[in-house]
């Protein structure tokens, strides 16, 4: 933060006291995250919002004075919290648990970013505390549309291939308005089926369709998510 700044160390961390971000805590660099990490759009920076959107949270402390940006996912899926973690705060540590869900043991990942800065701009970009039912599509630059999406895909998303061969590409939502947004926003591709309860979805399931949006997705970012990018009918490396 300093050196984006063009200031000291120190004046960097005398003023974060006193605007209350940190208090009496010293911004060694082996804890020093990017805090304007979301303040500039890149194709890396679009992928992290559409996850953040599906998988992440905004956690408020008790107090009020701290905001934490949260991720905890299945261990399987590790790759894309290393992702986030080189992007943000490369020495941050990612934390593996073990949870039962349903009678059955499930292994996570944690990884947790305590930042004001970052999250209130994450807010401003339409990410909320307890967003769930609630998600707002941001306002995206055309350029990094469609790597907002594939994070989106990467945390709500599923790719699937019938018996008969039919592929379709969905992404769920308890939220209505959200997928009809989605859905105007992609060129009015797909379909959207919302039911009176419960979650819906906004999907496609053209072989057609299914090419195309294969093509838009696989282009820009770093990060594959293998499981999900070896189901379409041409992902492969």
């Amino acid at each position: 933060m300093a050196k984006r700044l063009n200031r000291s160390l120190k004046s960097v961390q005398m003023k974060s006291m006193k605007l209350g971000i940190v208090k009496g805590r010293k911004l060694t660099r082996k804890s020093i995250i990017n805090d304007f990490y979301f303040h500039k759009w890149s194709h890396n920076m679009a992928y992290i919002l559409g996850f953040i959107l599906a998988d992440g949270c905004i956690i408020k402390t008790k107090n009020k004075n701290q905001l934490i940006l949260s991720f905890c996912i299945a261990r399987f899926d590790k790759c894309i919290l290393e992702f986030i973690r080189n992007e943000i705060s490369p020495n941050r540590k990612i934390y593996n648990s073990q949870t039962i869900k349903n009678k059955t043991l499930c292994y996570d990942c944690h990884l947790e970013f305590p930042s004001k800065i970052l999250c209130t701009k994450l807010m401003q970009l339409g990410i909320r505390p307890r967003k769930t039912g609630k998600e707002i599509l941001p306002k995206i630059p055309t350029k990094y549309k469609y790597s907002f999406l594939q994070g989106l895909f990467d945390g709500d998303g599923c790719i699937t291939k019938s018996k008969c061969g039919q592929y379709k590409f969905s992404i769920c939502s308890s939220n209505e308005k959200f997928l009809f947004n989605l859905k105007k926003y992609y060129q009015n591709k797909g379909w959207v089926f919302y039911p009176k309860s419960g979650y819906g979805t906004w999907g496609m399931s053209s072989y057609k369709d299914i090419i195309w949006i294969f093509n838009k997705l696989y282009r820009n970012v770093k990060v594959i998510l293998d499981r999900k990018f070896v189901k379409f009918p041409n992902g492969n490396y």
